[in-house]
């Protein structure tokens, strides 16, 4: 079967749950993510409180994709270490890594420089310093959810789906797993809608990323962490809220343009090329 994973090794004691896996390795998938990223945010609103929660604090919840994409791939007999290195290659053109995070970096100025426009205020550019810490803790922090996104989850739906439905359902899934976070207000303080309007198009993006590189996980680790550093350029003014929402529609305005031009390049398959990467890190046909 394409895609399938090598190198299997037989696990004494886990015959069932493995062939659970083996059967349903997606829905597997989801449902670890799940249970252990709203598990632990449950138990800190429980213990805590969301008065007193952090983004800090809610990390260990925000690697659910990657301990899910781990034990999934251990249970179905594939070597962790061996997808784990697929899925870190770094080894791209250098192109890659300019649109990944200078692409990413540019969508990002769109909202601020709408509020500065219509609100009248001037925009105050981060510094590099800034950029550099903000990129840094991101990586660790939301950038990880990529090693599972991307590095497990799309080329999965791949054997099944094309690039465009891969990217929605993956941006749908992804929108979902972060409600508790939007609920606690830590991740964002827009709406639910605006936020998916928003995701759904980033996963298209980043699943054409991913096979585009021919597999490389890390690259679109970079282009979420990109995403979720602090703004290039900030507004040094308040903007009134209307002001504020309109800018955000510009922006997620912006997220589905790049989905239409990637389209029309290239078409529902998001790629050129008859290869792209399998659930093991290997290119099939």
């Amino acid at each position: 079967m394409a895609g399938e994973p090598t190198g299997r090794t037989a696990r004494p004691g886990d015959g069932r749950l493995r062939a659970v896996v083996e059967a349903h390795p997606v829905l597997s998938f989801a449902a670890l993510s799940f249970a252990w990223s709203w598990g632990i945010w449950g138990a800190l609103w429980l213990v805590v409180g969301p008065a007193d929660l952090n983004y800090v604090a809610t990390w260990p919840g925000l690697w659910g994709p990657l301990v899910a994409a781990l034990v999934v791939t251990w249970l179905r007999g594939t070597s962790v270490r061996a997808w784990l290195a697929r899925a870190l290659r770094w080894r791209v053109a250098a192109r890659w890594y300019l649109i990944a995070v200078g692409g990413v970096f540019l969508l990002d100025a769109v909202s601020p420089v709408v509020q500065a426009v219509l609100a009248g205020s001037s925009l105050a550019p981060a510094s590099p310093i800034t950029l550099l810490l903000s990129m840094t803790v991101a990586v660790f922090a939301g950038g990880s959810e990529e090693l599972g996104w991307r590095g497990f989850l799309h080329p999965a739906l791949r054997d099944r789906f094309d690039a465009l439905v891969a990217g929605t359902a993956i941006g749908v899934l992804w929108a979902v797993w972060h409600l508790p976070l939007l609920w606690l207000g830590i991740t964002s303080d827009v709406s639910f809608p605006l936020f998916a309007a928003a995701v759904v198009p980033l996963s298209v993006a980043f699943g054409w990323l991913y096979d585009s590189t021919g597999g490389s996980a890390f690259v679109v680790v970079l282009a979420h962490a990109a995403f979720d550093a602090s703004a290039v350029v900030t507004t040094t003014g308040p903007s009134p809220d209307d002001v504020v929402l309109t800018s955000q529609l510009v922006a997620v305005g912006c997220y589905w343009l790049v989905v239409v031009g990637l389209l029309a390049v290239y078409g529902r398959r998001l790629s050129r090329t008859t290869e792209r990467p399998s659930p093991s890190g290997d290119a099939t046909p």
